[in-house]
């Protein structure tokens, strides 16, 4: 992508600085730390099914259940938040690094490796940006209701999708549907951040024209409907259906293992050029491994205070993939 850093810019425009910069990381998971919390639930909408139109009735569309909160602690909130995004961050430098480690006459570990390198990258970028996906369980539920002021006391646990202002002070948990996972819905995310950054891009069309185009590729490539996305779908058959001529006993793996392990070791990347499946995951993918090493180097430049300096410092002896 010609364009790179322009893409590092604009999604700057999204990224919440209390994450990006803080100072410290918590050392728990944000549904685990809301005992200890000040914060008011403000709203709550209830889950609803959907349901058929009748003779009489018009149809009603399936309504999420959603939770508001009023986040006082935004600085602590934060700083959990940072904690969780830069283990991703960490995780997906380390399975790049694990993907690089070239196997003969095996390329199929190194295709999933790389595929979780962007996978943990889209966690570490949706944190940034204001998103995460979370489990509330009953304890959550629990430490919630105490400050409960919106009346409403009917609420279910499981996995949430979580979008927090730019002051993270407004934080609002929608409940996902059941048998989606978190592979589908962080790529749910993903799209939406997407959609984004394609929506600056259209601030400043001489600027930004050839960028849109590029993100608008990327996007397509990710997501093949509401439902389903192309990276998890191709590691998948990767991993479970033995498709993609990457395991050692398939037909014409041979003659793809140099020009894989080449596309790999290789930071640069084209969203074109290629119809193999197994490539175009990987050039996706290096789009988003490369804007969360490249996030990341700028928000180690930028907080001199930061905690991306600390990591920086603690772990660039152990991982050699981190910028």
């Amino acid at each position: 992508m010609s364009d790179f850093y322009k893409l590092v810019r604009i999604f700057s425009f999204l990224s919440r600085e209390l994450v990006a910069g803080a100072r410290k990381k918590g050392v728990t998971k944000f549904s685990d730390s809301l005992h200890d919390l000040n914060f008011i639930l403000t709203n709550i909408i209830p889950s609803s099914p959907k349901v058929k139109a009748t003779s009489t009735t018009p149809a009603t569309p399936a309504v999420k259940q959603q939770i508001d909160l009023y986040m006082i602690d935004d600085v602590k909130f934060a700083k959990l938040i940072a904690g969780e995004a830069h283990k991703f961050f960490l995780a997906s430098m380390i399975s790049l690094e694990r993907s690089r480690q070239f196997q003969q006459h095996n390329i199929a570990w190194q295709v999933v490796e790389h595929y979780y390198a962007a996978y943990y990258a889209v966690h570490y970028l949706m944190r940034v940006a204001g998103y995460s996906l979370t489990n509330i369980d009953d304890a959550a539920i629990k430490a919630m209701m105490r400050s409960n002021v919106a009346g409403s006391t009917s609420v279910q646990s499981g996995l949430s999708t979580m979008l927090f202002s730019d002051d993270c002070v407004f934080v609002t948990l929608t409940k996902n549907e059941k048998g989606g996972g978190s592979h589908k819905e962080a790529w749910a995310i993903w799209v939406t951040i997407l959609t984004e950054l394609i929506d600056q891009c259209k601030s400043d069309d001489i600027e930004y024209s050839s960028l849109e185009i590029e993100l608008k590729q990327h996007m397509s490539f990710v997501k093949i409907n509401d439902q389903k996305f192309n990276p998890s779908e191709i590691r998948a058959e990767v991993n479970y259906q033995f498709k993609g001529q990457s395991w050692c006993f398939e037909d014409d793996t041979n003659g793809k293992i140099a020009t894989i392990q080449s596309s790999i070791a290789d930071d640069s990347f084209s969203l074109t050029g290629t119809d193999d499946k197994i490539l175009k995951l990987i050039n996706n993918n290096k789009l988003i491994i490369n804007l969360a090493r490249d996030f990341f180097k700028k928000s180690n430049d930028e907080y001199s205070q930061g905690i991306c300096r600390s990591l920086r410092n603690q772990f660039r002896s152990k991982i050699s993939t981190l910028p």
